[in-house]
This record gives structure tokens, sequence and C-alpha cells, in this order.
């Protein structure tokens, strides 16, 4: 599908999608998906818990509106993603900033991520920041409004769950800015910002890496749903591997969620059983069951989102990377400089939101006849990435499932 068209379901600097996150249309999906990166919040009817570090535990209860201060008139949209430089000493500056987030923290990739770069923004800019755990679906307008009455100037919030709510909530207040990270595209709301991440190009380019570095070519790739936007992650790895290799073969299979990592761990253990030695991963936390599989079978993976190389240095080749934290920081830089502006923001490559990883820690600790292949990998990727940029090279956002 189009990553211009999604709907809903969901994926996902460190960090990196859950799918999710990832800029690329995503088509209709009609899922929501409880989990990670594409995830969304499950069931249950607690209110939302704050994540650490932040200081509230819930989202503010409903109170007579009142209006955040308006935002300055925008000018253009927030330059993407290297970090700005930290000014000396950043005083307060009288903003509040919200994150909800429709999965938990501590999932060591994209909640983590979002959660750091807000802290970052703190620093740098002096805003009061709230994290939000918004784990119930019933509870994600509520949450929205919530903090928008409480005076939040900037409310964002994750994946394509709370894509409804904000369309409702946001031309309620209209001083207030609002952010739906991972997003379908929602015209005509002025003070609402969508950004939607070409991921599926990112795992092209690694589907060149494992590709040119397996030595069985059989290749895997475990998905936290089978939803279309990770259906396209899945076609372009492998039309990636199949521009390096064509006698590579490679299997697709999905766990039940993106925080599901006793059965990332099965798929995985039973995808190395059978031969492959180099899985990719697009599933958010059940990527830690899928590198405890790596690490037990002696095999190699290509995370997402992170890098997991501390957890696993002799089995983490590299990782498609999606900084969420990166992309949180420059909406609320924007709001700080006065140029946020409404509608629809594509990130990807060209801004390096989404990025292959370092192989660093593989070239130091992974077999040498795999490591020793990393010089030519890097120089081949470099190449093509700046050719998927200067449009030579046109990676496809296809979303239909593979056939036999």
């Amino acid at each position: 599908m189009d990553r211009e068209a999604l709907t809903q379901s969901e994926p996902g600097r460190r960090v990196t999608r859950r799918r999710l996150l990832r800029t690329t249309g995503l088509g209709a999906l009609g899922v929501v998906v409880g989990g990670l990166l594409a995830a969304c919040g499950g069931g249950g009817g607690q209110a939302p818990a704050s994540s650490p570090g932040a200081s509230p535990t819930s989202a503010p209860a409903a109170v007579a509106p009142t209006t955040a201060p308006a935002a300055a008139a925008p000018t253009s949209a927030p330059a993407a993603a290297a970090a700005t430089p930290a000014p000396a000493a950043a005083k307060k500056s009288g903003l509040k900033v919200a994150l909800v987030a429709t999965q938990k923290f501590g999932d060591k990739g994209p909640m983590d991520d979002m959660k750091d770069g807000f802290q970052r923004a703190q620093k740098d800019f002096g805003v009061e920041i709230k994290l939000v755990e918004s784990s119930d679906a019933a509870r994600y307008e509520s949450d929205i409004r919530g903090l928008a009455q409480a005076g939040y100037n900037m409310v964002i919030a994750t994946f394509l769950e709370v894509g409804e709510p904000l369309k409702k909530v946001a031309p309620e207040f209209p001083k207030t800015a609002f952010v739906n990270i991972f997003a379908n595209p929602a015209p005509g709301v002025d003070n609402l910002r969508t950004v939607e991440y070409e991921f599926f190009k990112g795992t092209y380019l690694n589907g060149i890496v494992a590709g040119m570095l397996t030595k069985s070519n059989k290749l895997g790739y475990i998905g936290g749903a089978n939803i279309p936007p990770l259906v396209a992650d899945y076609n372009s790895y492998v039309d990636g591997i199949k521009s390096v290799n064509q006698q590579a073969t490679a299997k697709m299979a999905f766990a039940k969620g993106f925080e599901d990592p006793a059965g990332g761990k099965e798929i995985a253990l039973a995808m190395y059983d059978e031969g492959i030695d180099i899985i990719i991963t697009d599933a958010a936390k059940t990527t830690l069951g899928i590198i405890e599989a790596a690490k037990a079978k002696g095999k190699f993976y290509i995370g997402d989102s992170a890098d997991t190389s501390t957890i696993a240095p002799q089995n983490y080749i590299t990782a498609t990377l999606l900084y969420f934290g990166q992309s949180c920081y420059d909406q609320i830089k924007a709001l700080v400089d006065g140029t946020f502006k409404g509608g629809h923001l594509k990130s990807g490559l060209q801004d390096n939101i989404v990025a292959v990883g370092s192989f660093d820690s593989f070239q130091k600790n992974g077999p040498k006849e795999y490591a020793d292949k990393i010089p030519q990998v890097k120089q081949k990727i470099d190449q093509v990435k700046s050719d998927i940029i200067a449009g030579k090279i046109i990676v496809n956002f296809n979303t239909q499932a593979p056939t036999g």
C-alpha cells in the first residue's frame, strides 16, 4: 500500500518501528494491534501509568477547559534528524509538553527512545515534560483531552491507534499543538501534525546486508503483527536481498504482538533450526526473545529500532534504526522555536531518522569470516542509500503478502 494511505494499525537514535513504525504510508489497516512498536495498548480499564522519570502518574483529570498559550505562527517543518546542540544553560521556557504512549516504557526500543528524546528536550529547552502510559484504548481520547485541558502546549501521541482521537480532540484546542507519531495524514486539522516514517527503505538496505553476509542462503524475518506496513517491510527486505544474492531465500513469520518475547523466541528457534542463519526483526520488545534464540543457537540477527549489541555482541550484526526520540525532540524544538505547524511530514533516510545502525560491535565480536565482509557491505549500502535518496533506485512500498 502506499505508505501515504495508512489507516489503523500499529506498528514503532537508539531506537528504532514498530514499525512501527516506520515513514511510510501505511495503507488501510483494519486492526489495531495490542503491543509495541506498531502496537497499541492492551485492554484493562486502569488509568495510564506514568513512565519512569516522568512526574505525573496518570493523565490529568478533565478540568474546565483552558487553552494553552498559542504557539508562535508556524513557518516551516522542523529540521530533521541531526541533533541540535544543547544551549549552555537552558532556562525554563514556560512550555509544557506531554507524551501519550500506547505502549509501555522499558522496551529498550521505540518507547524508551521517545522518553530519551523528551528528556533531552527538557534539558536543552527548559520545557516541562510529562510521560503517560495510556494502556486502554477506551482512554486514548480522554487522556489526550485531559492533557490539553491541563494547559499542555504540545501533546504528542503514538501510532495509528490514536489517529481518530487526535482528530476529534485537536479542533477543540486550536492553540495547542498536537502530533501523531507514526501516522496517517489528517487533512483539515490545522494544529495537528502527522509524522510518517519510511522504515521499509531501511529494511531494503538491511536486506542487502543479509544477502551479502549469509552463508546458508536462508534468511528470516519476524514481525510483531501481520499488518500491511510490516508486510511492506518484509517485501523490501526481500527486494534488498535479491538485489545482491539471487540464490538466497527468505521466510516471513509474525509473533502475537510487539510485546511477546516468548513468542518471538519460539519462532526464531524454529527458523534457526531450519538452517536460517540471519533473522531481521521488526518486532520491538518481541525482539528480546529473538535475541535469546540467536544467542542460544549461535546465529545472527539484524535488530529494529535500537542498538542491542551490548545484549548479544557476537550475534548482533546491525539494526534498522528509527530515531523516534529525535523525531519527538524535533517536534518539541519546533514548538519552542515557534515554527510548528500542522500537516503531514515524511521522515526517513533523507533526514537520517531511518538508518542502518553501526557494525562496530559485530566487526569486533562477530566471527571473522562474517566480520571481514563488513567493509564491503558498508560501501555497498552507503552507495545504495545515496541512490535511493537521489531517486536512482526506487524502493516499492508493497503490502501484498507473498504467496507460496
